[in-house]
């Protein structure tokens, strides 16, 4: 640990102190724009920048990268899934601490030096930072930021697995998002990368990032939100993509849960999915129906059976994965 930090702080040498990794499929415009975003950073230490196109069915992402000349490093990942393109960019890595941003993301100029900050700490294994809209022009958008927000506030926070009782770390998803979060690459390691079963390309459609903090936490290292590390989001323009996103919300989160109770015997995965269930989901839906929330009624219920279709759609997504496995090792 104190040999990553001596690494953050230095300015000598040539071996970059910090991995950016940009997971993208197939959105050459959000990718650009990301990418130019980080390209601006203000930093006192050398990082470097990674692109992971997952399971790419164009050229269109390397055509991007290329178009920066070599500043930018590229990387095919075959196998389709957030999780694998995440694992990849971890094994591609030239450093100690990896920062993640989804190419929907656009980066504020100091980014990058205050997400890495709170890693002075040899006890913070990863850092979230603060979300904020990319836009707010329609009124999908501004549905989202009202109920879904992805930002976690204004004020800097450090979680461990003592944090609000029964139910952290299980309840991951209050320390951030992964769109905008780093890790040291020892720690990530250690704890087994992010669950390939999990998250967007896979029937899990979610969790992913959760899953990896929850790990984080369990293990005994702290968690901290930097609220200074800005990023903002595109939020989906159209309510048609917003619902999708409601469902995809509601089945990913439900699916980490289950892989908490099936591969880590959490206890406390034996009852928070039903708490939430009718503490929030099934409470939004009624208030929803009858007019007192202001959140949209199909929304809701997309977000529910989203939540509901959890655990289904989690052994589904490791049974596909372990047949590809399998006809990969036949071949």
């Amino acid at each position: 640990m104190e040999d990553e930090i001596e690494a953050l702080r230095s300015g000598a040498g040539d071996a970059p102190r910090a991995t950016v990794v940009v997971c993208t499929r197939e959105r050459p415009q959000d990718l650009a724009r990301c990418l130019d975003s980080v390209m601006r950073q203000r930093s006192p230490f050398g990082f470097e920048t990674l692109v992971v196109d997952n399971c790419p069915a164009t050229d269109r992402s390397a055509l991007v990268v290329n178009s920066h000349h070599g500043s930018v490093r590229y990387a095919r990942e075959p196998r389709r899934g957030l999780d694998f393109a995440r694992n990849r960019g971890v094994s591609e890595a030239a450093s100690p601490f990896v920062a993640f941003m989804d190419d929907d993301v656009v980066a504020d100029r100091d980014w990058l030096v205050n997400l890495l900050a709170p890693f002075e700490d040899p006890q913070i294994a990863c850092v979230t930072g603060l979300n904020k809209p990319l836009e707010m022009e329609t009124e999908a958008q501004r549905i989202f930021e009202k109920f879904q927000s992805l930002g976690r506030g204004e004020q800097a926070r450090v979680y461990d697995r003592n944090w609000g009782g029964t139910f952290f770390p299980l309840g991951s998803g209050v320390v951030g998002a992964g769109c905008n979060a780093a890790f040291r690459k020892s720690v990530l390691l250690e704890t087994g990368l992010f669950e390939e079963s999990l998250d967007v390309g896979t029937p899990s459609r979610g969790g992913g990032d959760l899953y990896a903090f929850y790990r984080v936490a369990r293990a005994g290292y702290k968690i901290a939100y930097q609220p200074s590390a800005v990023a903002y989001h595109r939020h989906r323009r159209a309510m048609a993509e917003l619902r999708k996103t409601m469902f995809d919300y509601g089945l990913g989160h439900n699916a980490y849960q289950t892989r908490c109770l099936l591969t880590d015997r959490d206890p406390a995965a034996l009852v928070f999915p039903a708490f939430w269930l009718f503490r929030y989901h099934l409470r939004e839906l009624a208030r929803s129906v009858v007019g007192r929330s202001g959140f949209p009624a199909a929304l809701a219920l997309a977000q529910t059976a989203g939540y509901l279709l959890g655990p289904a759609a989690y052994v589904w997504s490791v049974a596909a994965i372990s047949r590809r496995r399998a006809q990969r090792e036949a071949n």
